[in-house]
Order: structure tokens, then C-alpha cells, then sequence
């Protein structure tokens, strides 16, 4: 059945069939039918551009003169007039659409997103696809969601400027894809097997972070990685989505220390701060590096990482440490001398010194 819903580009006045029965008829003309139908020949003229309905009344005379039963011309004014109203509904929504899509756009990074597919240049559907990104209903509410503090923990840097617009639509990205991740029951009580998983990981270095995002989701926990926007210097985030823990990365550094050390980090938040409180959502533009929740989460990620007793029996504060003797630690504990080498550099504020152990993620 032809869907009597669908609005035409143009709506079709019956009056273009009076013209073409003229065209098609070469003993009539436009004067002669006005006499048949006794009408003046400019209300005809004006009912063919279809400047008039036809009424009732045309209609019968009409049906006289061609033939065409009377019925026919009311229905197809009928449908003008249906398709005329729909394309002017159409149209008001389009100038609509273009105004709230002109104030959308002061909220959003608009070249991220189509970087990303997740919007095109279908007005109606990039709407509602922010919307359903932001979580609103309506251009206030996204307004409005912009003048609240809302978020989450996240781990970011005080050495670069932030842009709020892409933080928070950073922040609400990873929320949106996080719902479309499909994992099994989070069991609390299994943290520490499942640390003892990651660890294993890293030390292989070998397709970790597939390895890593199958393992979390084994233990329930949801994992994406998501591009970072620029002036945004977040590393992770960690945040309840419905019944599961999430962790959502950028990868900014490329190292398999720093990737470790944020993995570790954001499941401390999950079980330091997150686990008797699933809703609660801080959002902080100001530098929270060396807040109480962040120093905690740091420690919870360089005990997880490498056992305290081994660390101290290890480290004594030479900065000196020879490659060798990082390997040498490394085999011994099971801790990938990335990681080892991180924590020296980091405890011992050097960053420049010579290497050869790679850093890079396989």
C-alpha cells in the first residue's frame, strides 16, 4: 500500500490538469472553456496556476466538459491541499531545526562529531542524536546542563588550558557509548583476581589493550577508549553506567606505564569512591591532581602495580639505575620494566634519562 504519509517535494494543484486536457485538446482553448464552464476567463486562468481551489460547483462543470468524473477533482484538491499543509509544516520544523541547531552549536565541538560519524548534515537526526548524547530533552536542558557541575573522576593534567565545551562533551561521549556495551555482572569481591589478570597483561605486552578491555568486561566492568578533544587533558575517567563500573580513556600518552598506571587508577576510584556511592558525578574544572580522592587513586595504582615490600627492598633513591638492573627486578617480580622505569623516573623527578626499554604499548 503507497504510504499516504510521505510529503512531496512540491504539491501538485489540480489545475495542471486542466491545462494539460487544453494541451491535449486542439479545439479548445483556455477562452472557450471559461464559456463552457461560464466562468471569466482570468478566474479560470488563476484556478489553472492554481492560485483557486476547485469547489464542488468546478468540479461537475468539469466533469460536463472532459469527461473526468466530479469526484476526482475533489479528491485531488483534496491531496493539494493535505500535501500544501504538510510542506509547510515540513518547512516551519526546517526553520525550526535551523535555530536550535544555530544555538546547539555554540555547546559542541560540531567538527568532532562528524569526525566521528555521529552527526551529518540531517538537521532532525543530529538534534536528536545530541540530545541523546547529553542526555536531554531540549535545547534548555542542554543549556542548562552546561551551568551545572556534573561529572565524574578523571585524571588530567594542570599543563595545559581546558576547554570546558569539549571536557563535558568528552565526558557525556563516553557516558552515550558506554550504554551501547554489553558486559556481565560486576562482582566487587573479584577485584583483586582481576588485578592479578591485568598485571599478567601487562607485563606481556602483547595486544594488551584488547586484552585488557576483554578482561574488565569478563568482570563486569565496561571499557572504551574514546579520541581526545583538543585543550582536553583527560587520561580516564571512571563512572557507574546502570548496573556496571565503566573506565573510559584517551590514551593522550602512548606508553604503557601511563596506560597501567590510569587503568589501575580509575579501578581505585571504582572501589575506593565509587562503590557505595553509583551516583555520584563530580565535574571540576579546576586542576584536582593532588585532590584527597586523586592522591588516593594514585596510591591504590602504584600498590597494585608493584607490591610495596618489593619497592622498598628495590628502590633506594638512586636515579642511577642501570637497564639491567631494572630487567633483572622485572623477571623477578613479574612487572614489565616499562612500569618498573616509570616509577623511578616518577619518584626520582627525572624524565631524561637514557634507555633502551621500551615504553610503547603492543
Amino acid at each position: 500500500m503507497e504510504n499516504q504519509n510521505i510529503t512531496p517535494f512540491e504539491a501538485t494543484h489540480p489545475g495542471t490538469l486542466i491545462q494539460d486536457e487544453l494541451e491535449f485538446r486542439e479545439d479548445l482553448n483556455q477562452t472557450e472553456l471559461a464559456k463552457l464552464l461560464d466562468v471569466k476567463r482570468s478566474f479560470l486562468n488563476e484556478l489553472i496556476k492554481g492560485k483557486r481551489p476547485i469547489t464542488a460547483k468546478t468540479a461537475i462543470l468539469l466533469e460536463k466538459v472532459f469527461g473526468i468524473n466530479a469526484k476526482y477533482w475533489l479528491d485531488f484538491q483534496s491531496q493539494y491541499d493535505i500535501d500544501h499543509a504538510r510542506i509547510q509544516e515540513k518547512n516551519i520544523a526546517k526553520v525550526k531545526n535551523i535555530e536550535i541547531w544555530d544555538m546547539i552549536k555554540n555547546y559542541i565541538p560540531e567538527k568532532f562529531l562528524k569526525k566521528l560519524n555521529l552527526i551529518t548534515d540531517n538537521l532532525e537526526k543530529d538534534i536528536k542524536t545530541v540530545f541523546d548524547i547529553f542526555d536531554v530533552n531540549s535545547i534548555d536542558d542542554l543549556i542548562n546542563s552546561f551551568a551545572k557541575n556534573k561529572l565524574v573522576y578523571y585524571k588530567k593534567s594542570d599543563a595545559l588550558n581546558t576547554d570546558e565545551k569539549n571536557l563535558i562533551t568528552w565526558q557525556c561521549l563516553a557516558i552515550y557509548q558506554a550504554k551501547k556495551i554489553k558486559v556481565k555482572k560486576y562482582d566487587p569481591t573479584k577485584i583483586n583476581e582481576l588485578k592479578k589478570e591485568l598485571n599478567r597483561i601487562f607485563y606481556k605486552n602483547n595486544d594488551t589493550i584488547n586484552q585488557v578491555e576483554k578482561t574488565l568486561n569478563k568482570y563486569g566492568i565496561k571499557f572504551l577508549i574514546l579520541e581526545k578533544l583538543e585543550k582536553t587533558p583527560v587520561d580516564g575517567i571512571a563512572f557507574w553506567n546502570n548496573s556496571n563500573p565503566t573506565i573510559a580513556l584517551t590514551i593522550r600518552h602512548k606508553r604503557l606505564d601511563n596506560f597501567a598506571f590510569t587503568i589501575m587508577h580509575e579501578l581505585g576510584h571504582i572501589e575506593l569512591h565509587l562503590k557505595d556511592n553509583k551516583d555520584r558525578i563530580i565535574y571540576d574544572k579546576k586542576n584536582n591532581k593532588h585532590t584527597k580522592e586523586e592522591q588516593e587513586a594514585n596510591n591504590y595504582s602504584r600498590d597494585s602495580l608493584i607490591n610495596k615490600e618489593y619497592w622498598s627492598f628495590f628502590y633506594k633513591g638512586n636515579i642511577h639505575y642501570q637497564d639491567f638492573e631494572v630487567n633483572k627486578f622485572s623477571k623477578e617480580i613479574k612487572v614489565h620494566p616499562s612500569i618498573i622505569l616509570g616509577r623511578i623516573c616518577h619518584e626520582s623527578d627525572n624524565y631524561k634519562r637514557r634507555t633502551k626499554i621500551s615504553k610503547n604499548i603492543n
